[in-house]
């Protein structure tokens, strides 16, 4: 039973990464000693089904309680707290940084290069933006739209540094996935949700049945650099997530407050990577 209720407040913790702009929720599912397991059991369903099901089950109802919960929280929190905010998440996943590291069995320079390369690309490719919403209406373009998008939000999920809400941003959904998911029970949403929600799970679940497998297979071929990669993701995604929050105009309270819980936040991460 106190199994259960970890694994479920885990997933809490996770679905709260989902929701941040510039947090990535597998980063946080390194933090708390999932994503491993979380791999392993989404690339070996059909072999141990109950076992691994049951697991995934645990982790994902935190995370959908918490994206249910949390959109209308967490929006409002970034409001009027952003800069404090913010920057408790930037501990958080800057002290995920040493565990990736140790993570890699060897420090050659081809090691360095490929981390030192993937920083270099998805940093480049962060200042891209798209500054339209687009707009959903009832037809299959959308309708295959919004499975890709599915898709795309899977990847996020799996591979680690890369920001869910800030692909979805880039695609201009972002609104549109977090406002659904906020008025998920209202009835006058009704239709609508069920028209973007029915395709977007069709895409997360075929995200989740690929990506995984080829995670999973790049990490048994070499793990070395699987975690390379995921490294250069991991600190391109530190560095453009501190870069957005320092360019918000603080009082020194909000500075004093978000040092305290920037110190905070990295040694939570600390902490858990040692349990």
């Amino acid at each position: 039973m106190k199994e259960n209720i970890i694994l479920f407040i885990k997933g809490l913790v996770i679905g709260i990464g989902k929701i941040i702009p510039g947090v990535s929720g597998s980063v946080l599912a390194i933090l708390l000693g999932v994503y491993d397991k979380g791999v392993y059991a989404l690339s070996h369903l059909q072999t141990e089904f109950k076992k691994n099901l049951l697991f995934l089950f645990k982790v994902g109802l935190g995370i959908f309680v918490s994206i249910v919960l949390g959109s209308q929280f967490v929006l409002s929190l970034l409001e009027h707290y952003y800069f404090t905010t913010m920057l408790l998440f930037c501990g958080l996943i800057s002290g995920t940084i040493p565990l990736l590291a140790k993570k890699k069995s060897h420090r050659g320079k081809s090691s360095f290069a490929l981390t030192l390369a993937i920083f270099a690309l998805f940093t480049l490719l962060s200042f891209i933006k798209i500054e339209n919403v687009r707009m959903i209406g009832y037809e299959w373009g959308d309708f295959l739209f919004l499975i890709l998008v599915g898709f795309i939000e899977a990847a996020t999920m799996i591979i680690p540094g890369i920001s869910g809400t800030a692909v979805l941003m880039l695609l201009g959904v972002y609104e549109l996935i977090l406002t659904m998911f906020g008025h998920i029970f209202s009835w006058n949403y009704l239709k609508y949700n069920a028209f973007i929600l029915a395709p977007f799970l069709i895409g997360i679940v075929l995200g989740f049945l690929t990506i995984t497998k080829l995670v999973y297979y790049c990490m048994q071929k070499n793990e070395e650099k699987a975690w390379s990669v995921i490294l250069g993701f991991s600190l391109s995604s530190l560095f453009l997530l501190l870069q957005k929050t320092l360019q918000y105009k603080a009082s020194l309270i909000e500075w004093v407050l978000g040092i305290i819980l920037f110190c905070t936040g990295f040694l939570v991460s600390l902490y858990f990577e040692k349990k």
